[in-house]
């Protein structure tokens, strides 16, 4: 497959001309300052690695593993080259290689799979939670582990496994009298095994917009766990199975609420599936084009009729996610909703789309990395004085609430949907 990958990302590697403008935005040279750290020599490695002139080993794999996919360097470039699309492609050329942890590979395998396993397995750690961890703060619902050593170490944070999954324990169409719609809700495997309350929340949203909602149960991982990590036979195939279960012509949209599965859905699979199932191509580009975020389809196609005014002012401010912002080019759309409430003064952080250093997989197998990188965005969240920050990626969020956590700061990370709904019910 090393060819077919350095086909499919030469343009990209052939034209950079090397000018370091990637080094000014980089979050990770920032904290490690040498050249195998930026994207202008992450494309000469991957260069070399995907013509066969570099062996795949493991300390070009630990060079390749520091990049959070951030986007920051595209975007900064003259030439907009697709640096995370490089370097997707020279970690899929070294798991062909079997540079593949265990680790991963037994999650990944959990989720390419429909058998239930994840399920059985969230509901026992739910059931457990009291034994391996202790509740922190209170009305988080968030879990801090035992020292048990590595990545998991005593200031890791964890959600707290859902007792049974929400597309388990939802209904699968929620309706609504005269609908100006019909959307399939994607979830994605944060809020089916982690946070059901969140996936409640963006079905109430959508029911008070008057649409009705389809939660397809056979919906699985979006792929990007394993596309990140360059697992691209099981991401290759979650992207298929999604797209059968997305294709159906009984829904107007595809919603989500999860930057992640956002960026992929409307992102990648177009782009990947054209090069590596040219057959699929034209499936992942109409699935693609009526994807929306939660926010987006709130104030662009089918707003809110009514927003509730707060009994008291909430001095809230917003992280852009690195997938949200970059990915999906959603900014301007959760201010507004914000903003739209009488009650919430919405103070802009420095750096509000700074990359807070979770980046997924990178938070564990870069602990040390991912904790520096972080810190700046716990500092500017501090500086506001806010006292919610919100954004719409859970990963983003998990990473904040431990680096508040871990500063001591009585701020708490929500995602946008569960602060529209609080304010809907009252609950601030």
């Amino acid at each position: 497959m090393r060819e077919e990958l350095y086909r499919l990302v030469r343009s990209y590697i052939d034209k950079c001309n090397r000018c370091g403008d990637c080094r000014a935005v980089c979050p990770v040279f920032a904290e490690e300052p040498v050249e195998t750290a930026v994207a202008r020599g992450k494309l000469l490695l991957a260069g070399r690695l995907l013509s066969g002139e570099l062996a795949p080993t493991p300390k070009l794999m630990e060079r390749l593993d520091k990049c959070l996919l951030c986007q920051r360097c595209t975007f900064n470039c003259a030439f907009h080259l697709r640096v995370d699309r490089v370097v997707v492609a020279s970690r899929a050329a070294m798991v062909e290689a079997g540079a593949l942890p265990l680790a991963k590979r037994a999650v990944f395998s959990l989720l390419d799979e429909h058998s239930g396993s994840m399920g059985l397995l969230c509901g026992a750690g739910a059931l457990t939670a009291g034994i391996w961890g202790k509740r922190i703060p209170e009305d988080s619902g968030l879990r801090l582990r035992f020292p048990i050593g590595g990545p998991l170490d005593g200031e890791r944070i964890v959600p707290r496994p859902a007792a049974r999954p929400f597309r388990g324990s939802a209904p699968r169409l929620f309706e609504v009298v005269r609908p100006k719609g019909r959307v399939a809700f994607f979830t994605g495997c944060y809020i089916n095994y982690l946070a059901p309350s969140i996936g409640r929340d963006v079905v109430s949203l959508l029911n008070r917009a008057g649409v009705s909602v389809f939660i397809p149960n056979d919906q699985g991982c979006c792929g990007t766990p394993m596309m990140a990590s360059g697992d691209f036979t099981r991401a290759l195939r979650r992207m298929r199975a999604n797209l059968e279960t997305l294709s159906t012509p009984e829904v107007d949209a595809v919603v989500v609420a999860c930057a992640t599965c956002g960026t992929t859905l409307r992102d990648f699979y177009p782009e990947m599936l054209a090069q590596l199932e040219p057959d699929l191509a034209e499936r992942a580009r109409r699935v693609a084009e009526r994807t929306y975020d939660i926010t987006e389809l709130l104030t662009e196609v089918v707003p809110l009729p009514e927003l509730p005014s707060l009994s008291k002012r909430v001095r809230v401010t917003y992280h852009d996610s690195c997938h949200l912002a970059r990915g999906l080019g959603v900014r301007s759309q959760p201010r507004k909703l914000l903003q739209s409430i009488e009650g919430f003064d919405l103070v802009e952080m420095q750096g509000s789309d700074d990359c807070c250093g979770g980046a997924g997989a990178f938070g564990f197998t870069q602990r040390e990395l991912s904790v520096r990188i972080g810190s700046k965005k716990i500092e500017s969240i501090r500086r506001t004085d806010a006292r919610l920050v919100i954004s719409g990626c859970h990963g983003c969020n998990l990473q904040i609430t431990e680096g508040l956590t871990r500063a001591k700061a009585h701020v708490r990370a929500l995602h946008t949907a569960q602060l529209l709904e609080m304010a809907f019910r009252g609950d601030l």
